[in-house]
C-alpha cells in the first residue's frame, strides 16, 4: 500500500483529469470536497456525501478514478465507439493427442456473412488449404494431421460473397514444439523480485457509459445517479445477469451490513433492489451462468446462512453451491461459464453439484494472497473464449493459457464488446473481479447485436 499522502496526491491528480473531462474545476489537496446528492431507493433519502473526490484512504478510490478516465475519454456523443484495431489472433496450441488446434477472431467490424478459409504452411512448402468448404459455423479447427517433424504456420483469409480478402498473420508452431495448452512469455526479473471495485457499463441506453462504484452509480457526465445506500462490499458484478428484464443489472455483496442485504441483486439503471438475502457478513460473491437450466446467471456467495445457488429470479436452484467463489472463464465449447481458482479450472455439475477439473495449470502461482487470482483472464487470442495468464511459480516467466476445446458457437470477440473491453481495464485496478459483457452470454442468449463500433490503427 502507498503511503496515503502519496495516494492522496495521485487522487487529486486523477480526480482533476476526470473534472476537466466534465467542465468542472481541478481540486487542490486541501481544497474543500464537492458533494453530488444521490437517490437512495432503499430508504427514498437523499444522501448528498458522494462527490467525485473519496477519501484517500480507500484504496478503491483508483479504481473509480481509473475507470472514470476511460469512461469519460469519449466525446459524449452517441456515435459509435472508437475501439482498437485488431487482428485475427490466430493461435495454435499441441493438446496431448498429437493434433493442433488453431482458433482466430471474428471482428466487431466482420459483416455476418464472413466466412474463413484456414491455410498450413509446412517448412519451407507452399501453403495448403485445411478445410473443405469456408467455415461459418464457428472460428476454430483442430488440425488432425500436422506434418511431423516441420514446423507448421497457420493464417486464415476471411471469405466475403465467394471472395478471399488479405491474410491474417501467421502463427507458427515449431517441429519440435511441446503439447501444452499455453504460451511461454520469459521474464527478465531483478534478483529477489517477486512480482476494490468499479464497473463500467451502459446503464441507460443511451449510448454513453456510466461508472458503477459499489453503492453508488455516477453518470457519463460526472453526475450522480443513485446510491442504494447499502454501503461496501468486496465484489461486485455488472452485467445483463436477467435477460429477461430490460437493461443490466448488478450484483452486490455487503460487508458487515447495517442491513438485511448480505447479497443483493439490483436494477443498474435506478438501483431498485430486486431481490436479497440476508447474512451478517459477506466476503466473496460471484455472478455468471453455470447452469443451463434456469435463464440468466447465477450467483452464489460466501457468507453466514447463504447456502446454495440462487438463480436470476433470486430462487434457489441448487442446495449446494461451488467450493470456489473467486473467478469465472470462457473455456469450453458450450455457453456456460467455468469456474476459475488460483491456478485451476473446473466445470460446474448443475445435476449433482459436484466439479470436473478441466485444467491444472502445474508450476503456476496465483496472485493477491487468499484472493488467489490470475494475472489475467481476458478474450486476448483466437476465438471468443477467454485465455488466462498466470505467472510462473519462479516468477521467471509468464504463461498464457489458451483452450484448446473446440465449439460450435461463433461469436464476435469479446474485446469488441465496449464493456467487455472497459471490464479487462477494471480487473486490475481494484480488487480484481471477473470481465461481463454488455450483453448476456450464456444459454439461451439472443444473438447479440452487431457493436456499434469504429476502429482506427494503434499508432506504433
Amino acid at each position: 500500500m502507498a503511503p496515503k499522502i502519496a495516494l492522496a496526491a495521485r487522487v487529486v491528480s486523477l480526480d482533476s483529469e476526470v473534472r476537466s473531462k466534465v467542465g468542472a474545476p481541478a481540486l487542490s489537496a486541501g481544497g474543500p470536497r464537492p458533494t453530488l446528492a444521490m437517490h437512495c431507493p432503499a430508504s427514498g433519502e437523499v444522501l448528498p456525501e458522494c462527490g467525485l473526490l473519496f477519501p484517500a484512504h480507500t484504496m478503491k478510490t483508483r479504481s473509480l478514478l481509473a475507470a472514470a478516465t476511460l469512461a469519460l475519454s469519449t466525446n459524449g456523443l452517441c456515435a459509435p465507439r472508437q475501439m482498437e484495431t485488431l487482428g485475427r489472433g490466430v493461435v495454435a496450441a499441441k493438446p496431448a493427442d498429437g493434433k493442433v488446434f488453431i482458433s482466430w477472431r471474428l471482428l466487431g467490424t466482420d459483416p455476418d456473412a464472413t466466412a474463413f478459409n484456414l491455410y498450413r504452411a509446412a517448412g519451407d512448402g507452399d501453403a495448403t488449404r485445411l478445410n473443405a468448404e469456408p467455415i461459418m459455423n464457428s472460428t476454430c479447427f483442430t488440425d488432425d494431421s500436422p506434418p511431423p517433424g516441420q514446423a507448421s504456420a497457420y493464417f486464415v483469409k476471411p471469405v466475403l460473397a465467394g471472395r478471399e480478402r488479405a491474410a491474417s498473420a501467421r502463427f507458427t508452431v515449431g517441429a519440435n514444439a511441446s503439447a501444452r495448452p499455453y504460451l511461454s512469455i520469459p521474464l527478465r526479473t531483478p534478483p529477489g523480485y517477486t512480482p476494490n471495485d468499479a464497473s463500467v457499463g451502459d446503464l441507460d441506453g443511451d449510448g454513453k457509459y456510466e461508472i458503477v462504484y459499489g453503492a453508488c452509480c455516477i453518470d457519463d457526465g460526472g453526475r450522480g445517479l443513485y446510491s442504494t445506500g447499502l454501503g461496501h462490499g468486496d465484489a461486485l458484478h455488472l452485467s445483463d445477469i436477467d435477460p429477461d428484464r430490460p437493461g443490466l443489472e448488478v450484483f452486490d455483496i455487503h460487508e458487515k451490513p447495517r442491513h438485511p442485504h448480505g447479497a443483493e441483486l439490483h436494477d443498474a439503471r435506478t438501483g431498485q433492489i430486486l431481490w436479497s438475502q440476508p447474512s451478517p457478513d459477506v466476503g466473496r460473491g460471484v455472478a455468471m451462468d453455470i447452469d443451463p437450466r434456469h435463464r440468466g446467471y447465477e450467483m452464489w456467495a460466501a457468507g453466514a446462512g447463504l447456502n446454495g445457488v440462487w438463480s436470476a429470479k433470486g430462487e434457489q436452484v441448487s442446495e449446494r453451491k461451488p467450493r470456489s467463489c473467486n473467478f469465472g472463464v470462457w473455456w469450453d465449447g458450450d455457453l456456460l461459464r467455468e469456474l476459475l481458482d488460483r491456478t485451476a479450472i473446473s466445470k460446474w455439475n448443475w445435476l449433482d453439484g459436484t466439479e470436473t477439473r478441466l485444467l491444472t495449470a502445474d508450476g503456476c502461482a496465483a496472485n493477491n494472497g487468499t484472493k488467489a487470482t490470475p494475472v489475467l483472464c481476458a478474450d486476448i487470442l483466437g476465438d471468443w473464449r477467454e485465455e488466462v495468464i498466470w505467472r510462473s511459480a519462479d516468477n521467471q516467466e509468464l504463461r498464457l493459457y489458451t483452450t484448446t476445446v473446440p465449439t460450435q458457437h461463433r461469436l464476435r470477440t469479446l474485446m469488441h464488446d465496449p464493456q467487455y473491453r472497459l471490464s479487462v481495464a477494471w480487473q486490475n485496478v481494484g480488487y480484481n473481479q471477473p470481465t461481463q459483457p454488455g450483453f448476456y452470454l450464456g444459454e439461451g442468449m439472443n444473438r447479440p447485436p452487431r457493436p456499434s463500433i469504429v476502429t482506427r490503427p494503434t499508432p506504433h
